[in-house]
Order: structure tokens, then sequence, then C-alpha cells
């Protein structure tokens, strides 16, 4: 009967040890496989944006001197590349009643975002990556040229406006864009529109950080205006506080285009006080998707 007894002892003593050896190797390899993708999830956030950065430094061009002092935004190191396409219905112009004219009862700022929703019911309705990007009452002005002074605001109708954005990012150039203006009782005295089918190219544009772009400044390559950088005033011709990513339409009457990915450089000049804006290619090189 002892025999027996130290028997049973024995194999319940094995079995708690065992358990607590199972339990201790499930709690290491847990442990370790969380730590795994932990750190895997870290290195692969790094590797695939390109950070934010202070930059402060005078840069020259061809025609003189910029300096630069701005935050770059952090930003992916690749992005999406699109085609856009007129098709029928993302182009419309309507002039339906005369724009300066008196008006009594004008749609008021507040309303008119509303407002242009329902109107564009009509037209397809208001695109979900349309962004609101101002409403506003315009007015006439009654001025006295005895007493030099505005005698009465005279409202003659509220413009509502829509820019549009890409995965977030938004478009800069001859970008598309809704504008309506309302008048009397919500009617609409004009809509335009310029708004392209997206289509994805089945390429992704590998991003070049700042720096680069900087450097392409420096060598007169822009997609903008290249007057900037040459002829006119000549010195240091300005300060650049601004520097923000985006997507580059270079026309808003071509059938088909590519939205560019670029940098933009945004500030004002030293002399006559305009602003000044520079678009930079962004892509450093493309690659298919997948």
């Amino acid at each position: 009967m002892n025999i027996y007894l130290k028997v049973i002892c024995t194999v319940l003593i094995v079995s708690l040890l065992l358990s607590v050896f199972i339990l201790n190797q499930k709690e290491i390899t847990s442990t370790s496989s969380h730590s795994s993708l932990v750190n895997t999830s870290t290195i692969s956030s790094a590797n695939n944006t390109i950070p934010s950065e202070k930059i402060s430094e005078m840069v020259k061009i061809p025609r003189g001197t910029i300096f630069i002092n701005a935050t770059t935004p952090e930003i992916a190191e690749m992005v999406l590349l699109y085609n856009g396409t007129l098709q029928p219905g993302d182009s419309l112009s309507l002039y339906l009643h005369p724009f300066v004219e008196e008006r009594c009862n004008v749609t008021s700022d507040v309303d008119a975002p509303h407002v242009a929703q329902v109107v564009m019911e009509q037209y397809g309705g208001l695109p979900d990556d349309a962004v609101l990007t101002s409403n506003e009452t315009n007015y006439i002005e009654e001025y006295n040229e005895n007493t030099q002074r505005v005698e009465a605001k005279l409202p003659v109708m509220t413009s509502v406006s829509y820019s549009r954005t890409i995965n977030g990012t938004p478009l800069v150039g001859h970008v598309d864009s809704i504008r309506l203006d309302l008048g009397d009782n919500n009617e609409v005295i004009d809509l335009q529109k310029v708004w392209r089918t997206l289509t994805y190219t089945g390429q992704n544009a590998h991003i070049i950080p700042p720096e680069k772009a900087i450097e392409k400044m420096q060598n007169g390559e822009l997609l903008n205006d290249d007057n900037l950088l040459s002829g006119g005033y000549v010195g240091n011709i300005g300060e650049i506080g601004n520097i923000s990513f985006a997507y580059y339409e270079k026309s808003d009457s071509a059938y088909e285009i590519t939205y560019e990915p670029v940098w933009v450089f945004e500030g004002g000049e030293s002399y006559g006080n305009m602003p000044m804006t520079f678009y930079i290619d962004a892509t450093d090189f493309v690659t298919p998707a997948g």
C-alpha cells in the first residue's frame, strides 16, 4: 500500500513539474513572437517614410539667393501614380444669372455648403474626395466720394468652393475644383466644375528627399513658370517659409494627364512682396505595383 502511494505521489509531482515547464515555454514563445512583430513593424515604418526635418539655409538659384526656413512634412517614400481623364460630366460650366446684382435674400455663408451639396445632386453628386475650401458672401460697396466713406455693403451672392485630395494629398497647379455662386433663395447664379476621373496607373513613384528637391531648384528644374528663376530682380529675392508635398496637375483642359508628385516650396519675394511658389518634380524612379 505504501509503495502504491509513493508511485502516485511521484506521478503527481512529475505531472506538476511538466505542466510548469510547458507553461513557461508558452510564455517564452509568446513573448518572443510579440517582440519580433513589434520590431518588424518599427523597422518597416521607419523604412517607408521620409521623416520631417527643419531646413534653415541660404540657397543659390539662377536669379540670386533664397533663404529657406521651414519644416518639411513626414511623408511616405513611395506613392501611387494616377492618370486623370475628362469623361462626360467631369467638366461643367453654367452661367444662369447676372453676377453683380443687388439681392435681398442671398444664401448665407453658413448654409451655402449644404445648399451646394443639394444642387450637386443634379450633376452626379458632390464627389467623396471633395474638400470645402471656402464659403463666403460677396458684397458691392456704396462709396461716398464727399465723405470718402463706405456708406453701405450690399450682398450680391455667396460663393462656395471645393478642392480635391488624392489619398489625403492635395493638388496644386491647374487643380480639379468645384465652385458655385448662390443668389436669392438658394438660386444658382453659376456653377463651374472640373473633376477628372481617376485611374490608378499600376505604378508607384519613389520620392526624393527635400534636399534633392533643393538641388533641383538650384539647377532651375521647375514644373511651373521658370521665370521665377531667371530675369527680373537679382539678389536676395525672398524667403521660403512653407514646404509641402502634393500632386501637380499641369492642365485643366487636356483630355488626359498624370498627377505628378511634387515638393512645393512657398514664400514671398523681397522685391515687391509678391508670393513665390516652386513646384519641383519629386519622383526619383517609378516601379510597377506588386
